[in-house]
């Protein structure tokens, strides 16, 4: 029983510290700063733009040259038989043999791969601007968030005023009912009114739970005290004050546009890699390589070493390219 009441003790102490360390005084720099390490938006594209980067040296690997090596050993037995008059070629033996290769290749003329590692390029700075228009919309919904509790918090403060006034005002009614001054009808308007104010304040309560819920889904940790606005703001002017400016920067440094011209870009020089399948390959290779086997009549040792110039042609796919540069060229109709 005191091992029962001890645990508990320490599980509402374990409890007690949590919630004291959650709930702490933020203002708007600090919420962006939790937002910006937890909103599972964010954050997600933040792992789309480390993926999209390996997309540059998985392009270049194409263009590096490629090392294999194999190596095998092998227990053979064989059974001859011959027809004729040779003596001592008939019957069962055991031998082995062993051996390895080294091959190197390294791509000398391959268009679609040197396509590729442009494309790649085009496609990271895509994702860079997606990061950075993620990272707007966090700014906006963290302020947007952030000032709707600072006025769900300014509308309950209201509302609890309204009602201590309109409590008083009930009461004086009462007072003047009661001494024959009003009518009955006047105490049931006051307390109409009342009513309505505890109303509005049971839903500005709610409100203000539903906007710092609203935060904790960005920030991932609940915060009850937000720091207010201070008593003076400096707020800038645009400069220049016109609109035609801001619209003509606007379009210029739009960051939607921006990413879909990278897009349109990356589909471009993707129906000029698809166009490159038809054309021929050229690789350098060389090979180095060791046998040894025995038999009958004795055992074989091969070295062979190779190096030359390897090429490829393709000549019909299936019309598998055809059919690739069509969607392509889809996809571009569909960005004009």
């Amino acid at each position: 029983m005191v091992i029962t009441l001890l645990i508990k003790k320490i599980l509402i102490c374990t409890l007690t510290i949590l919630i004291t360390t959650n709930c702490f005084s933020a203002d708007l720099v600090s919420i962006y700063s939790l937002a910006e390490r937890n909103d599972p938006a964010y954050q997600q594209e933040i792992s789309i733009h480390r993926a999209v980067i390996e997309s540059k040296p998985q392009a270049l690997s194409k263009l590096l040259p490629s090392i294999n090596l194999s190596g095998n050993t092998k227990r053979n037995a064989q059974d001859i038989t011959t027809s004729g008059s040779s003596i001592g070629s008939d019957g069962e033996i055991d031998f082995n043999s062993h051996g390895y290769s080294l091959s190197i290749t390294q791509p000398l003329f391959r268009r679609d791969s040197f396509i590729a590692l442009e494309q790649a390029d085009s496609q990271i700075k895509e994702s860079e601007v997606k990061l950075a228009k993620a990272q707007q919309d966090l700014i906006v919904n963290v302020c947007d968030n952030y000032f709707n509790v600072l006025t769900s918090l300014d509308n309950l403060e209201f509302a609890k005023i309204e009602v201590k006034s309109l409590s008083r005002q009930l009461e004086q009614a009462n007072q003047r009912f009661e001494v024959g001054l009003s009518a009955i009808t006047d105490v049931q308007e006051a307390q109409a009114g009342y009513d309505l104010a505890i109303a509005q304040e049971i839903q500005a309560i709610n409100t203000v739970d539903n906007a710092k819920e609203e935060v904790r889904e960005l920030t991932g940790e609940y915060i009850d005290k937000f720091d207010g606005l201070g008593e003076s703001i400096m707020l800038v002017k645009p400069s220049p004050e016109e609109i035609d400016s801001w619209t003509q920067l606007a379009i210029e440094q739009n960051l939607d546009i921006s990413a879909a011209n990278y897009a349109l870009e990356t589909a471009r020089k993707e129906i000029k890699k698809q166009s490159a399948g038809h054309l021929p390959t050229v690789d350098i290779v060389a090979s180095h390589g060791y046998d040894s086997t025995g038999g009958r009549f004795g055992s074989t040792r091969t070295d062979r070493s190779v190096i030359g110039l390897e090429l490829n042609v393709p000549i019909y796919s299936g019309q598998l390219i055809q059919a690739i540069l069509s969607v392509r060229i889809t996809m571009i109709k569909y960005y004009f």
